[in-house]
Order: C-alpha cells, then structure tokens, then sequence
C-alpha cells in the first residue's frame, strides 16, 4: 500500500468494469487509492481475513454468490468494513435493500462518472466512520445505563422520582420496602410528602402494618422526560431515632437518680471536683513540660548533627592533611573542634536543666547578687565568642540593681533567651537586652529585644 493511499478492494468477476474503475481512480490525482481486485466472494473473505482494507466495491452477481445473499455474507463476517454495492441496472432494487440493512451507498454500473465514484468512495468512508461513532457512544451510553440502573437497584437509600404536583414517576426496590407498596402500586400515586429542594428533612412514614419509619429526605431537582421532576433520597433513619428517644430516656433516668442523691454527696463532690481541678492542672502542666521537652530533645538532636559533622570534618582534615598545614590551619581546626565541643556542651547542659525542672530536683538557692555587672558579664562572654561583638547590647535605667537572685538559674534563663535572640534575627541583626529598675512594683524586669520572626503568643 502507498503511503496516504486508500486500500480498496474490488471485488468482480467483469474484466472490464474492473478497468473502467481503475482508469477512474488512477486518473483522481488528489484521491491515492491502492486498488486491489479479486473475482470471487470466497477470495474477498480470505482478503478481508487479512486486514488493512479501508472499502469495499462489491459486485452482487459473482460466479460463487448471487443477489443480496453476496452482501449478507461480507457484511455479517466484516461488518467495520464499508461496502458500497457496485450493481447492473437489473440489481438496482437489490442493491438498495442492501443499502438499508447496512451498505454505505450503491453505484450502477455504466451510470457512474469519475467525480460519482470518488465522491461515494469518500461519503461512503466518513458514513462508516461517524456509524462507527455512533455505535461506540450508543454502546457507552448503553453500559452507562446498565451501571445506573445497577446502582439504584442495589443502593440501600430508596430512591423516588415525582413531578411538580407530586404524583409519583419512579421508585428503587428500597423504596418499595420502604413505602410498603410494589411498583405498580406506588407509581402514579401522591408522594404526599413536601418537596423542598436541596434541604434535609426527616419524614415520618406510615407503612400498610401499621408500623413508623422514620426516614432522612433530600431533593434535588432533575429533568424527567424533558420535564421538571424531583429525585428524592430517602435514608430509613428509624433505628438510630429509636435508639437516640431510648438513650434520652435512659439519660432523663440517670438524671433523675442523680438528682435525689445530690444532697447527700453534695459535700463529697465538692471536694471531687476540687481535686479534679487540681488534677487537670498538674495534667495540663505535665503536658507542657513533656511538650517543651520533645521540642527541646528535637532541637538538641538536630543542632548535633551539625557540630558533630564540623568535629569530623576537622579530624579528618587534621588526620589526612596535618604534614600539609602550617600552624595557623592547625590552631583554626583545633579552635573549630573547641568551639564546637563547647556548643554541645551546652545544649547538653540545657537538656540537663530541663530534666532537672521536670523532675524537680532544681533549689532555689537565692544570693545578694548586682544584676547590672552579672548580665553584663554574660553578654561579654557570648560577644566574644561571635565574629561580630557589638551585635548585643546591654541597656539599663539604673546600673546599681541589688537583689537576692539565684545566680545559676538566672545565668541558664538570660543565656537561652540571648542565644535564641541570636539564632532566629538576621546575621546583622541588633539584639537589646534592658534592665528595667521598676522601683515602685520592687522588681526588675528583664527584656531581650531581637529583630527575628517572634515567639507564638500561644507558647
């Protein structure tokens, strides 16, 4: 087969109209076609049998098939191939029977022009191709109806279709059971129920028995037959309304019970509720401290990864390359191993502390102590151990701040608010630390200032 040509297979017994057909197409210069002929139905089938043929031009008298049956045979065998009927004047009514039980046209032999059979060759083609289109859609639309119709019958909601004055159109078998009533029955009869689309309601429903169900209903509204109709869903709810009235009995009951027996324990529940309070407290402190401590464990065990790797790194570099580098590499690497040593050193001294608080195993061992020289101190010695020192600054209304302070407490307190200041503002970011003397309230407050994201008000 040519590329882009249309593979035809003629199928005729007659030498010369085999000619005339392949003199017309040939001279069809904007029309490839690859036009193979055969002159018997059974050498059609065996062609056919092997595939990539697009149309057929099939002759009705042929030496081993005549009429209408020749037609019946290919169509019933290759009915996704088109075939146009290629027939004499005498087979022109034959020829269009076989058009309408499946044949896409029929040309007459020695009625036909070029533009005719070229024309119905192409009509033939798309005919064929939308017919296919049509089925495929049809054949969808069909399972897709199938699967509906599967659904509503199997879905426990029952399922009511009714028109706008309410008679009913359509029920589901859960329906039926659920307005005790057959199809046949129910259908054409009041619904009786109001129709308010798109809101839940709860209807009650008086079966023949005598018996209530109490059901769950919504609408929607649809097109029924081309008409405006409602689909109502109705969820048999009576067992959950059943149980809820015997639990709101049995609830009332309990009630009751507990009513007349108040005064007598009036006292002792007074002093349950009390040390419930108290128990609700020390839970909801436990778990704020178990909280602040899986933070603070998470935090620990991810900034050591960091400082463990920088060791490693600097031992390896020391041990591979320590013939290589001079003195001033060696002090940067031991300097890096130290610093970092002393980073681990204190997130493990804040686990401690913290494992301290929990367990509370931490004395408050307050001493005179001067605030101003003492956070002053601190704030030296975390400057001098950061590239740029002025990034903290220590303000003070009144420098002489006399006290009885716990020195290791309050060193562990204003170390990790300033730290953390540090960890979270930017890289040039300025950190204040104030001293405020309020005289009049006897006490000092101390303020760590940063220029970073902030802390949650909840935490």
């Amino acid at each position: 087969m040519l590329d882009g040509s249309i593979p035809i297979l003629l199928i005729e017994d007659d030498s010369q109209d085999v000619v005339l057909v392949e003199v017309l197409l040939a001279k069809a210069t904007d029309f490839a076609t690859d036009l193979e002929t055969v002159e018997t139905l059974e050498a059609a089938m065996e062609r056919l049998h092997q595939g990539g043929i697009d149309l057929v031009l099939c002759d009705l008298s042929l030496p081993d098939s005549h009429g209408l049956d020749t037609f019946r045979q290919l169509y019933g065998c290759f009915p996704q191939v088109p075939i146009v009927i290629f027939s004499g004047d005498s087979n022109e009514t034959v020829a269009l029977k076989a058009v309408q039980e499946g044949a896409q046209d029929y040309l007459v032999k020695g009625k036909f022009d070029q533009n005719l059979l070229i024309r119905t060759i192409r009509y033939g083609l798309e005919r064929h191709r939308l017919r296919l289109q049509v089925q495929q859609q049809t054949n969808k639309l069909q399972a897709s109806k199938v699967r509906l119709h599967t659904i509503i019958n199997n879905i426990a909601d029952a399922i009511v279709i009714v028109n706008r004055n309410g008679i009913i159109l359509f029920v589901n078998p859960a329906a039926e059971s659920l307005l005790d009533g057959s199809r046949m029955e129910l259908v054409g009869e009041v619904f009786g129920f109001p129709l308010i689309v798109e809101e839940r309601t709860e209807i009650e429903i008086r079966q023949q028995s005598g018996k209530v169900a109490i059901a769950e209903m919504q609408l929607v509204e649809i097109d029924w037959d081309g008409e405006v109709a409602y689909l109502a869903s109705l969820r048999d709810i009576s067992d959950r309304k059943w149980t809820e009235l015997a639990l709101t009995k049995l609830n009332d009951s309990l009630e009751e019970r507990v009513k007349k027996r108040t005064h007598a324990l009036e006292k002792a529940n007074k002093q349950l509720r009390k040390l419930e309070t108290n128990l609700r407290k020390a839970l909801e402190k436990e778990k704020e401290l178990s909280a602040m401590k899986s933070r603070i464990i998470s935090t620990v065990s991810h900034e050591y990864r960091t400082p463990l790797m920088t060791i490693l790194s600097s031992a390896e570099l020391l041990e591979r390359k320590r013939h290589n580098f001079d003195e001033e590499k060696h002090f940067k690497h031991f300097k890096r191993i130290r610093d970092t040593v002393k980073h681990m050193t204190a997130l493990v001294d804040d686990v401690l502390f913290l494992n301290k608080a929990e367990s509370a195993t931490i004395h408050f061992n307050p001493q005179p102590l001067n605030l101003f020289p003492f956070v002053r101190e601190l704030i030296d010695e975390i400057n001098c151990a950061m590239a740029n020192k002025e990034r903290i600054k220590l303000i003070a209304n009144n420098s002489n701040l006399l006290g009885d302070f716990d020195a290791k407490l309050l060193w562990h307190i204003v170390n990790n608010l300033v730290s953390n200041a540090l960890k979270y503002s930017p890289n040039d970011g300025e950190v204040n630390v104030r001293l405020v003397d309020e005289k009049e309230k006897e006490r000092v407050v101390i303020q760590v200032e940063d220029k970073g994201i902030g802390i949650p008000e909840e935490d």
